[in-house]
């Protein structure tokens, strides 16, 4: 919980720099901040607020496949198997040619010894 508290007060802190100092933040630049913030909740198993970021992140960039992608690599460590499947195949479905989602949805269905339909 400690490494929780510290991550929130460096967003939050990231977050009122950005404002104070009226630098303009587009949607792109959120979205990756939101996606990076996500990215170090999940290195500290904060699952459910890196899912609420990324599905934050989504809102501002719904076609972004690496979003989708990691947003169901954090929903599958939650045990919320049906819509981690959803989201890699969101993913695949924006990026068909990447090679990591692929991976991913592969090694998902494998661990997890599921069926797939198109």
């Amino acid at each position: 919980m400690k490494h929780y508290f510290k991550i929130v007060i460096i967003f939050l802190v990231s977050t009122i720099f950005i404002l104070t100092t009226g630098c303009k933040i587009t949607a792109e630049k959120r979205a990756e901040a939101l996606n990076n913030f996500a990215l170090m909740c999940a290195d500290k198993d904060v699952w459910k607020e890196a899912e609420y970021r990324l599905r934050q992140a989504i809102d501002l960039k719904p076609e972004d496949a690496r979003l989708h992608n990691n947003l169901g690599i954090v929903l599958e460590a939650q045990g919320k198997l049906k819509e981690a499947l959803n989201e890699y195949k969101k993913a695949l479905s924006i990026e068909p040619d990447n090679k990591i989602i692929k991976r991913n949805l592969k090694e998902f269905i494998n661990a997890h010894k599921i069926e797939v339909d198109n």
